[in-house]
């Protein structure tokens, strides 16, 4: 006769369950109980975070019901393999539908209880990865493009471990040494590199694996028919946050033609008229490249202008988005405010890429220079405000008016104040001031903001020229605005310059002739 349970012992058995079930109840992950015949017999509350549904709705179901139709066959195999072994688990990742009707990816664990009296049924757990899948698609992608990038160079590209042992290389080395790629892992370039050369290459190749400086190094490679040609190649490591050195990566230039140049330019002592012909080139080519970024500049900025307009049309109401669900039009915030950067991008390549062909002319007129700086502070207010900043005017001058281009003036002014602004900190306070000086008007704006070290402010005013700051990663931005101002102010036969100390802030002085 089987032996009755007292109160005391069924009592600590009802504990030992609730505990159970609170446990389980507040885990993140989802867990179930199903049939051998695949249907859901429980699920903790995690389901509605999980997949939006009620637990209601999901027990008795067929789990098929939710997999996405190409995971099915996946999840069927997992299922089959699981069953085959008592007590065994399995693990799968598969897409599943949520509520609202989209899929998330979740990481799947089966545990085989079905040989188990007490238990008898499948017991399972999982948790949404998809932001974790996002990031590894992204992941792929990007090393996918780089990898694009790194094959259709002409250069021969090459990586190279922490250890030194290459591990990848482009295909222009196989077409160039003619061996497999095997023979280019297993010989690390000795097979290859010309006798001569070989030792300072590998003495020079040791001291940069030590020290983690750059190689660079001008040597002669074999080509598959036996010919050697020189090479320039330049190797430089990735370090990770620690320091420690990630990976190299390498390239090697093909400069036989350069060299042999070189040599006869020697022989024939004719290195002045080679090198005013190579400035020349060069001119030719920087010239060559400012009507390429103007003519690519425009061509972007049409499509982008359109991007503008249309998803202004929605986003402003102009067109009806009252059926446009929220994480829609959230998204379409997001691709709005990324196409203005893009704009603005191709907006400062075309300003520079005008006025370094010689394109811009100045219209001068008389300028108040103080209603230029109140309509500047105006129309910066809220982006200032929007950082809890002050801006003071303070106009030290009688008669403010200046013979210049007004409109490009005033973009000057606010190329530094909203440069002032994107550098301080939050609270601070940014002063313009204008004054006289020697013949000149001077407009000062001075911020208590990160500053600028010596080292940075002699190449400040240099195209694309980003300096490094605590707040650099933050603003964002191209490198062409100081450059550009600099080229505006110089056609007007004034000057700009900057007096800046590190952590203490900087003042941008803009002086234009009175005369």
């Amino acid at each position: 006769m089987p032996r009755a349970t007292s109160p005391e012992t069924y009592r600590k058995l009802l504990e030992r369950e609730s505990g159970f079930r609170s446990l389980i109840e507040r885990s993140a992950e989802v867990i179930q109980l199903m049939s051998a015949e695949g249907r859901v017999l429980y699920s903790s509350d995690a389901v509605t975070q999980v997949m939006g549904y009620q637990v209601e709705e999901v027990l008795g179901a067929d789990p098929r019901d939710f997999i996405h139709p190409d995971d099915v066959p996946v999840y069927l195999a997992k299922l089959g393999e699981l069953m085959r072994q008592p007590g065994g688990s399995a693990r799968v990742e598969i897409r599943v539908r949520h509520k609202d009707g989209h899929y998330l990816w979740i990481d799947l664990m089966g545990v085989n209880h079905l040989h188990n009296s007490a238990v008898r049924a499948l017991v399972g757990s999982f948790r949404d990865i998809s932001k974790r899948k996002e990031m590894e698609q992204a992941l792929a992608e990007s090393e996918a493009r780089l990898r694009f990038m790194a094959e259709s160079m002409p250069q021969k590209i090459f990586t190279v471990n922490p250890a030194g042992k290459i591990d990848y290389f482009n295909p222009q080395w196989i077409e160039y040494t003619g061996m497999p790629a095997e023979q280019i892992e297993r010989e690390t370039f000795k097979k290859f590199i010309h006798p001569t050369d070989f030792p300072e290459n590998a003495r020079l190749w040791r001291l940069a694996l030590k020290t983690g400086q750059p190689f660079i190094y001008e040597h002669r490679f074999r080509r598959k028919d036996g010919a050697y040609r020189w090479h320039l190649t330049h190797v430089q490591c990735m370090r990770a946050p620690d320091g420690s050195v990630v990976m190299w990566i390498g390239s090697s230039t093909d400069i036989d033609d350069v060299k042999r140049a070189e040599k006869r330019q020697a022989m024939l002592e004719h290195k002045a008229k080679t090198l005013q012909e190579q400035r020349q080139q060069l001119l030719e080519l920087n010239k060559a490249k400012d009507e390429f970024i103007s003519l690519a500049s425009h061509q972007l900025r049409t499509p982008a202008t359109g991007v503008k307009q249309y998803l202004g049309m929605v986003l402003e109401g102009i067109i009806d988005k009252s059926g446009v669900p929220p994480e829609v039009l959230k998204i379409l915030q997001v691709a709005y405010e990324s196409n203005e950067r893009q704009l603005k991008i191709v907006n400062d390549l075309l300003k520079v890429a005008y006025v370094d062909a010689g394109h811009l002319k100045l219209e001068k007129a008389d300028c108040n220079v103080d209603e230029l700086v109140h309509s500047v502070i105006e129309e910066l207010h809220d982006v200032v405000h929007g950082r809890s900043q002050k801006v003071i005017y303070a106009n030290k001058a009688t008669g403010t008016t200046v013979r210049a281009d007004c409109r490009l003036l005033r973009m000057v002014i606010e190329n530094l104040v909203d440069n002032a602004s994107k550098y301080s900190p939050a609270g601070s306070k940014i002063t313009v001031s204008v004054q006289r000086a020697a013949g000149f008007l001077c407009i000062n704006v001075t911020d208590k903001g990160v500053g600028i070290s010596r080292a940075d402010q002699v190449r400040l005013f240099k195209k694309f020229s980003r300096i490094e700051n605590p707040l650099s990663t933050q603003v964002g931005g191209t490198g062409l605005g100081l450059y550009w101002a600099h080229q505006v102010i110089s056609l007007h036969r004034g000057s700009i310059m900057v007096r800046s100390v590190l952590g203490k802030g900087s003042t941008f002085s803009v002086q234009l002739p009175l005369r």
